[in-house]
């Protein structure tokens, strides 16, 4: 009889143990379930990396809230940084690029385009000093400031001087489109090689050349991205501009609004890329 009991107990006391563990696992498994999907958003570096949080910290609040997903920015020092990491086939789960880089990840890490900016990408050389239209030859030797290379500004700029022997001082050491302009009011360029939005808010800048219209910047999402996930990105960014406090968000970084975007309309535009080293590895 003492046996039988004995038996009893430790049934009872293992039968304990396992509903217990099993309701651990159940709850542990419905904590993780809930727990939201976290994707990496890379950005090229058109602000500094400190600069980069704090522009588009709204942007990603928007985002979150809208999706109910989390989104860690990440920043690099500059596009020479940004180059060689996206070369080397980054794992990032989503990216906000000019037409070239955006080109380029379609053709060769498989990248879906979501959505671009309805504005399109076009870059404006521009003076303090109006040296006429056209005239690219008046700064010849002259001091231009852009961005560091490959950005798209960077590229553009080297087509309107094929000429080795016949070049500007070309200086990348601004931190952001804004410090570009900065330097030709401070007097330290003769020029600057800047988007169009950016030039458009200086009228006392003067244009000496447009350079050839591309698709808006657009985000794109790896091919390890849900089809669910990527629909959701989407919606919420193509309806942005119809939130109030959103609209805040997307007039700091001059954008009116996102627009649906396809591989075809990029189709072409990283042959920019050609002159940089890596484009051919």
């Amino acid at each position: 009889m003492k046996w039988c009991l004995k038996q009893a107990n430790r049934f009872r006391s293992a039968l304990t143990q396992s509903t217990l563990a099993l309701t651990v696992f159940v709850a542990s498994s419905a904590t993780y379930a809930q727990a939201p999907i976290t994707l990496e958003f890379a950005i090229e570096p058109n602000y500094s990396q400190e600069q980069m949080q704090e522009v588009y910290r709204p942007f990603l609040s928007y985002l979150e809230k809208s999706t109910g997903y989390k989104f860690k920015l990440i920043t690099f020092r500059n596009y020479n940084s940004y180059w060689q990491e996206m070369r080397e086939k980054r794992g990032w789960d989503l990216t906000f690029d000019e037409a070239h880089f955006t080109d380029y990840r379609i053709e060769r890490m498989e990248f879906e385009p979501l959505v671009r900016t309805l504005e399109p990408g076009t870059y404006v050389l521009a003076s303090g000093d109006d040296l006429g239209a056209g005239n690219t030859t008046a700064l010849l030797a002259e001091r231009i400031t852009t961005m560091s290379a490959p950005s798209l500004g960077y590229a553009l700029l080297l087509e309107y001087f094929p000429n080795p022997m016949q070049q500007p001082d070309i200086r990348t050491n601004a931190a952001s489109w804004l410090d570009s302009v900065d330097a030709v009011f401070a007097e330290e360029s003769r020029a600057t090689m800047v988007p169009a939005s950016v030039a458009a808010a200086y009228p006392n800048l003067y244009e000496i050349v447009r350079s050839r219209e591309f698709s808006g910047p657009a985000i794109s999402a790896s091919s390890k991205v849900s089809p669910e996930v990527k629909a959701k990105i989407t919606e919420a960014l193509l309806k942005m501009h119809e939130d109030q406090d959103a609209f805040a968000a997307l007039n700091e970084l001059r954008i009116s609004q996102f627009v649906k975007a396809t591989a075809l309309e990029y189709q072409g535009s990283g042959k920019v890329l050609k002159n940089f080293y890596g484009y051919g590895l």
